[in-house]
C-alpha cells in the first residue's frame, strides 16, 4: 500500500500511520513535522519513507528496525546527528538522502550499509570527509558537494563501483593517487574547488566521459588529461590558464567537447 501525504502542512507526524503496518510506500515530503515516534520501527513492511523538506530535528533509535527499508529521504532538515542504528538497515540498497541537514559528521555504523547505490550529504557542514563512505563499495553515485572538504582519503579508492562522483564547492586542493582506482568512473565534477594539478592515476579511469574542472586555480591544463581517450567533455572554464596547450585540438577531434 502507499500513502502520499506531501505537502499537507502537516505539524506532526500521524499516530494513525503507525497502524497501517502493511504500507510499503510512505511520503511525508514538504511538511512542517518536527519529530519521527518511535513506533515508527514498526512499519518493517516500509520499502520507501520520504521525510524530506520537513523540520525534523532528530530521528528515534527505532529507525533501524524497518530492515525492509531500500530508499530514505531525510534531506533538507535540520538534523545534526544520524543514529547508529542506522547502519543496521543493511537491506538498503536503493537512495540515502542526508543533504541540506546540520550534520557535523556521520556515524561509523553507516559503513555497514553494503548494498547502498545513491548516498547525497551535500551541503552538510562535515569539514572532514566520513571514512564510512568508503566501506559502501556498491555505491554508483556520491554527491558529496558544499561539504567543507579539504582532502580525500586514500580509502576512496575502495569505491570501486562508482560510476558518478559530484565533490563541486568544497576545498580540495589535491587528489589522492587512489582515485585512480575508480576504474568504472563515467562522470567526475570538481568544480569550484583549489585544484592547481591532477595525479597521474586520473590516467587510469579509462571509462570517464566528463570532467568538470570549472572554477579551480589550475594555470596549466595537466597533460594526463590527454590520456582519458573515452573523455566527452572537458570543462576547465574560469580557470588562471596561461595557456592551452595544442594536444587539446587532438581530443576535440577525437570528438571531446573542450571548454577553456
Amino acid at each position: 500500500m502507499k500513502i502520499d501525504l506531501a505537502g499537507q502542512q502537516l505539524q506532526t507526524f500521524p499516530d494513525h500511520l503507525l497502524k497501517s503496518r502493511q504500507t510499503t510506500w510512505l511520503s511525508l515530503y514538504r511538511n512542517q513535522i518536527k519529530h519521527l515516534p518511535h513506533g515508527i520501527g514498526d512499519l518493517d513492511q516500509l520499502q520507501l519513507l520520504n521525510m524530506g523538506d520537513n523540520h525534523l530535528e532528530v530521528l528515534p533509535s527505532s529507525i533501524g528496525q524497518m530492515k525492509a527499508l531500500k530508499t530514505l529521504d531525510l534531506g533538507h532538515n535540520r538534523l545534526t546527528q544520524i543514529p547508529e542504528s542506522l547502519g543496521l538497515l543493511t537491506n538498503m540498497d536503493g537512495f540515502l538522502y542526508l543533504s541540506n541537514n546540520r550534520l557535523a559528521e556521520l556515524p561509523e555504523a553507516l559503513g555497514q550499509l553494503q548494498k547502498l547505490k545513491y548516498l547525497n550529504i551535500s551541503s552538510n557542514p562535515l569539514n572532514q570527509f566520513p571514512d564510512c563512505i568508503c566501506k559502501m563499495k556498491a555505491l554508483v553515485e556520491l554527491r558529496a558537494y558544499e561539504c567543507g572538504f579539504q582532502s580525500l582519503p586514500t580509502s576512496i579508492g575502495n569505491l570501486v563501483n562508482l560510476r558518478e562522483c559530484y565533490l563541486r564547492d568544497n576545498h580540495l586542493a589535491s587528489l589522492p593517487e587512489s582515485i585512480g582506482a575508480l576504474n568504472h568512473l563515467l562522470h567526475l565534477e570538481l568544480r569550484n574547488n583549489l585544484l592547481s594539478d591532477l595525479p597521474l592515476s586520473i590516467s587510469q579511469l579509462k571509462k570517464l566521459r566528463t570532467l568538470d574542472l570549472r572554477a579551480n586555480t589550475f594555470t596549466k591544463v595537466p597533460e594526463v588529461i590527454n590520456e582519458l581517450t573515452c573523455l566527452q567533455k572537458l570543462d576547465l572554464r574560469w580557470n588562471p590558464l596561461e595557456a592551452v596547450p595544442s594536444w587539446i585540438n587532438e581530443m576535440e577531434e577525437r570528438g571531446c567537447l573542450v571548454y577553456v
